[in-house]
């Protein structure tokens, strides 16, 4: 019959006639390319089919994740034991996790009861260990500290926590040798901890390997792209090799991040004024207004005369040798300054007590 049907006489066929010629050829698809309402099925409707054909030899084990022949989530059984020591593991790691927190916001209060429930909890733990041993080091017991930290790796070798202390106590101790086996190890179990990677690249810098500090704390920052201290670290590491300008943008990002401090700011504005970098002075301004360190005054004086603005300059410039005895360049440059804003300067000029050679130089200046 299709052989005798030719193209024109296909398009003027009516379209049901079509479907239902269709499935006459094909009867094997008919089931499971319509549907009861005569729309194609889906592929997850097909899918649904294909898995209810299996044989009961063919399904799952009833036993595993989900056991389709009743519908349900398989539970399996625990022992009494079993549950009583998963529960003691929770308890335990929660306060453990507290105790951290105690200890890093200085919660000292918290920390004896969550010592004494941790003993209870695990006596044996090395986690206990390595927290009387932070509490050892915080009481300035280095000696104490160091013979808890030994216990606590005894009983857990991977402790990276413990390997950080004992690495910051020989930092502290100048043994740097020990102390930088002890923070290879902890970056050893834990290889992108920030804390680990700033400690390491802080000894470095301290001891003056500042290519390997640079190189450490890039790596840092790549695990904590926000740590300030890092940055903090970072910009010194720069300025001591010479890369003013770069250690300038790692000071900006300091402060962008939170730190603060008078040292900071202090040594901020001073890599400021040696990159020349103006926009970086002037957001100082304001925070070196605030501090009570005679080298704001100077660095204010500084960065006023820098703009040509020279009765700020006098102003911190006088200030400053007011209170501190400063150098010969100090006090030329107030002169400078001072040259700019007060014809009679030679009075001020002559109350500095300072050798008469230069203050003959500088009245003729």
């Amino acid at each position: 019959m299709l052989a005798n049907v030719n193209s024109r006489g296909l398009r003027n066929l009516h379209p049901l006639f079509l479907v239902f010629l269709f499935m006459a050829l094909c009867p094997g698809l008919g089931a499971n390319a319509v549907g009861s309402g005569g729309a194609p099925r889906s592929a997850m409707q097909a899918d649904a089919a294909a898995q209810a054909s299996l044989t009961e030899d063919e399904q799952t084990e009833p036993a595993a994740v989900f056991n389709q022949g009743a519908g349900e989530w398989f539970v399996p059984d625990f022992s009494r034991a079993e549950l009583e020591a998963t529960r003691q593991e929770l308890d335990k790691s929660l306060v453990v996790t507290q105790l951290i927190h105690a200890f890093r916001f200085k919660a000292h209060t918290a920390v004896p009861g969550l010592m004494v429930r941790l003993e209870q909890l695990d006596p044996d733990s090395a986690e206990l260990s390595y927290f009387k041993a932070l509490l050892s080091y915080q009481n300035q017991k280095r000696g104490e500290s160091l013979v808890w930290l030994d216990e606590c790796l005894k009983r857990n070798p991977e402790y990276s926590r413990a390997w950080n202390l004992k690495g910051v106590i020989m930092s502290e101790a100048s043994r740097k040798a020990e102390a930088v086996t002890a923070f290879q190890k902890a970056l050893r179990w834990a290889p992108f901890n920030p804390v680990y990677l700033y400690n390491t690249a802080s000894l470095h810098y301290r001891t003056g390997d500042l290519e390997e500090a640079e190189a450490l704390i890039a790596q840092t920052l790549q695990a904590k792209v926000n740590l300030s201290e890092a940055y903090y670290l970072q910009a010194l590491i720069l300025r001591d090799r010479q890369k003013v300008a770069a250690a300038v943008e790692s000071f900006a990002a300091a402060n962008q991040y939170g730190q603060t401090g008078d040292q900071f700011t202090l040594q901020y504005a001073e890599t400021a004024l040696q990159a020349k970098s103006r926009q970086h002075q002037l957001e100082l301004i304001p925070r070196l207004q605030r501090l009570a360190d005679s080298r704001a005054l100077l660095y204010l004086a500084r960065i006023h005369h820098g703009f040509g603005e020279f009765q700020p300059a006098v102003r911190y410039y006088g200030q400053y040798l007011r209170t501190a005895a400063g150098t010969a360049a100090d006090r030329k440059a107030w002169v400078q300054a001072l040259a700019h804003t007060n014809p009679y300067g030679e009075r001020s000029i002559e109350q500095l007590k300072v050798e008469a050679a230069e203050k003959e130089s500088l009245l003729e200046f």
